[in-house]
């Protein structure tokens, strides 16, 4: 009986070994696993790391010059137009077409999808998912130096999570909150104690699901600045278009180091056709005088 036992334990562990290896030979780019240091409080997910850094496949604006770099968030909707068509060149035309050095994305599908979507933007990637879809993914001109994932609070099947991509000077974070509002309040607190353990700056952007007076909103803003903008405008535009102004999309950065950076533009894409989002973008400066990243 115990070597019965013994054998199926080590069938068990071989079985899983081969598991792990079918996806990363089924991610291609390599899967990459950040635990990052155990924190109670924290669940940290796999991470799907892109060896992008090529050349897009479709035309770019040029980036920002003189120091200035473009942070943009965006729910690409599984790459599905309001028109029905799902298709991911489309989307990376629409995210180029800004020049965006650095793209918070939601609402990938998978890692094919992430992958499919790198190779267009010819971009570095991180993506993450939870309970199979609505993945979450940071893109960048630049080489992240590590990424790593974080589950967040969810109801029914939707996982949610936030990505978090540290750089030379700064940090970016993706994150897509959950519908349901209890679920969003439990969020504040987990992204919170996610990022305070950078002492660089972090900017974090996504779709947060909150309206910008929301008690939600107010609970961020304890601990960030919204650097994108809050009025006259539709991030989100499925069945809102009567409304003034329908925001659910942000970009902030964490209060600390809000006075590090000048905001020279802060906008929305007028695109109504790529996804039931606009993309938002916001170009930004080191301020004169101040230092970026510790030295």
């Amino acid at each position: 009986m115990r070597t019965t036992t013994i054998h199926v334990a080590i069938a068990a562990a071989i079985a899983t070994v081969a598991t792990f290896c079918a996806m990363a030979a089924e991610t291609g780019n390599g899967l990459g696993q950040k635990t990052g240091e155990p924190q109670s409080g924290l669940r940290y997910l796999k991470v799907c790391r892109a060896n992008g850094g090529g050349q897009p496949v479709v035309d770019a604006a040029p980036p920002a010059t003189n120091g200035a770099f473009r942070i943009m968030s965006y729910n690409v909707r599984f790459g599905k137009g309001m028109d029905g068509v799902r298709d991911y060149r489309r989307t990376a035309r629409c995210i180029l077409s800004e020049g965006p050095d650095y793209v918070c994305v939601q609402e990938i599908w998978n890692w094919k999808e992430f992958r499919r979507l790198a190779g267009y933007l010819g971009m570095y990637g991180a993506f993450a998912n939870s309970r199979h879809f609505l993945g979450n993914a940071v893109f960048s001109r630049e080489k992240p130096i590590r990424c790593e994932a974080v589950e967040l609070p969810y109801s029914k099947k939707m996982g949610r999570t936030l990505v978090i991509c540290e750089y030379k000077d700064f940090v970016v974070a993706s994150m897509h909150f959950d519908l349901d509002v209890n679920k969003r309040k439990e969020s504040v607190r987990v992204v919170q104690k996610a990022l305070e353990k950078y002492s660089k700056p972090v900017f974090i952007a996504g779709d947060w699901n909150n309206f910008p007076k929301s008690p939600v909103l107010k609970g961020l803003k304890k601990f960030v600045k919204v650097v994108s903008p809050e009025k006259n405008v539709h991030t989100y535009h499925l069945r809102t278009m009567k409304r003034k102004e329908a925001v659910i999309d942000y970009i902030a950065i964490d209060k600390t180091h809000a006075k590090d950076f000048s905001v020279l533009r802060s906008y929305e894409v007028p695109d109504r056709k790529t996804s039931d989002h606009s993309p938002i973008v916001v170009e930004l400066k080191p301020a004169e005088g101040e230092r970026v990243a510790p030295l």
